[in-house]
Order: structure tokens, then C-alpha cells, then sequence
């Protein structure tokens, strides 16, 4: 049985890839690799810098050693961009612009002489 584990990080994906060598003999015995199988894998998986493991998109494969067309299956996982808090800057808040003092109309008025 080989098992591959590969990322590929253009994709933004991991995929393991399980192959058996075929079974001539009934008396040899039979090889499955299944999702529970893939589960254990990943618990000694670490993926890679600022990324992290997301869903498998179909759990339901069997690489199975008796029949041809089931002699490799893959398993693809989405690889997530992990998201980073950022500090926020310590800023401090600034004194706030002082108001331009007007004078009423009517003192303006007043002052000209005209009421």
C-alpha cells in the first residue's frame, strides 16, 4: 500500500492519494484504506504556513486491493487562507479643532447701524 499527501497550494488544496497493488491470490490477504483510515493520517497532520485544513469534499472512497477500478482513491481537502488578527495602532485621539466663533447676523447688523 502507498500513501501520498500532497498540498498544492496554487489550488488551495491537500489530497491524499491511497494505492494497492492488485490481489492475484485469494489466499494474499485483502487491503482496504478507507475515511476512517484518513482520519488517522490526519491527526499527525500539519498543514502548511498560515493555512489550515478545511472540509473533504467526498468522504466516500475505498482503495480496495480485490476489484481494478478501485485499486487508487483520493481523498481532496480545501486548504484555508487562516485569518490573521492585526493590531490595532495605538493611537492617540487629538485635541478637537477649535470652533470658528461667528457672531449672530443681528449683532452684525447692529454694529453697521442699519436696524
Amino acid at each position: 500500500m502507498k500513501i501520498d499527501v500532497k498540498n498544492d497550494i496554487k489550488k488551495e488544496e491537500m489530497v491524499i492519494t491511497a494505492s494497492v497493488s492488485r490481489r492475484k491470490y485469494t489466499s494474499q490477504e485483502r487491503e482496504t484504506f478507507q475515511w476512517k483510515d484518513v482520519q488517522k493520517l490526519l491527526q499527525n497532520y500539519v498543514p502548511p504556513k498560515g493555512y489550515i485544513l478545511g472540509k473533504c469534499r467526498k468522504r466516500n472512497n475505498i482503495a480496495d486491493n480485490c476489484s481494478d477500478d478501485r485499486l487508487e482513491a483520493k481523498w481532496v481537502f480545501k486548504l484555508l487562507k487562516k485569518i490573521t488578527k492585526r493590531p490595532t495602532p495605538n493611537t492617540t485621539t487629538s485635541a478637537r479643532p477649535k470652533r470658528r466663533k461667528t457672531r449672530s447676523r443681528s449683532k452684525d447688523l447692529t454694529d453697521i447701524g442699519e436696524v
